[in-house]
């Protein structure tokens, strides 16, 4: 279920099941003097953002304080946008905290977006399948006959290129799609397409990791290595618990 309040409402008793403690401020009645008048205070929202339980799936969105609400998803995928555009361009200065990785998200993504998924081309012999003949393999493999004086070789092998997944791709399609999946209410691009990975990234995080650690000690291509680092930094921070930005 998606709630909406903005930075300063005062939050109701029947609301306070959404929030933490760190999500609001105590306003206290004072007189002109600026002395308290009494010690109960209301709950007053201090944040502009996005809260989504994972275990319910409530999303709340605090919108900036005189904000007008004209259409609630746009208007939540405009502040999603304007968050998560702050956070990348300014990570480490704390203007904007998420325990999402958006930001390496939002990277693999333009990356698959400009060059697609990776794949590795391995090629195949296969015998009387057509197209280009592969001599040495027939050659050295093939048996041989003598027709009207002229050497027969039986069978021909052809050459057979089959693009086959390599780990990085599962790991995009990983990063992509759960993100889009678990944020389909906010985030509205399209998905990669393709078969999603059947192994649990959550359970297998150490492997996984370990995986790409060792693909980047072999790689050389600062376009691919500056993959692998988002990939890797978007595991690390993975989270299944509530999601805040």
């Amino acid at each position: 279920m998606r709630h909406f309040f903005h930075d300063g409402d005062t939050v109701t008793l029947s609301d306070d099941y959404l929030f933490s403690q760190e999500d609001w401020i105590i306003d206290y009645d004072r007189n002109e003097n600026n002395e308290i008048l009494n010690s109960s205070g209301s709950k007053v929202l201090k944040f502009v953002g996005i809260i989504i339980n994972q275990d319910n799936q409530d999303v709340v969105i605090s919108f900036p304080k005189k904000y007008r609400v004209t259409d609630i998803e746009k208007d939540t995928e405009l502040i999603l946008q304007v968050l998560i555009k702050d956070y990348s361009e300014n990570i480490g200065e704390k203007q904007v905290e998420s325990n999402y990785p958006f930001a390496s998200f939002f990277y693999v993504y333009d990356f698959f977006k400009d060059y697609g998924l990776i794949y590795t081309n391995k090629v195949f012999n296969k015998a009387n399948v057509g197209g280009k003949i592969n001599w040495d393999y027939t050659i050295k493999n093939s048996m041989k006959f003598i027709s009207n004086g002229s050497l027969i070789h039986i069978p021909l092998y052809f050459k057979k290129k089959h693009p086959f997944s390599d780990f990085l791709t599962e790991c995009i399609i990983y990063c992509i799609d759960y993100t889009l999946d678990k944020f389909q209410m906010i985030i509205k691009l399209e998905k990669t397409g393709h078969k999603f990975p059947e192994y649990n990234f959550f359970q297998d995080k150490k492997y996984v990791l370990d995986r790409l650690y060792s693909i980047r000690n072999n790689t050389f291509s600062d376009l691919m290595l500056n993959l692998i680092d988002e990939l890797i930094k978007f595991l690390v921070h993975l989270t299944l618990k509530e999601i805040y930005i």
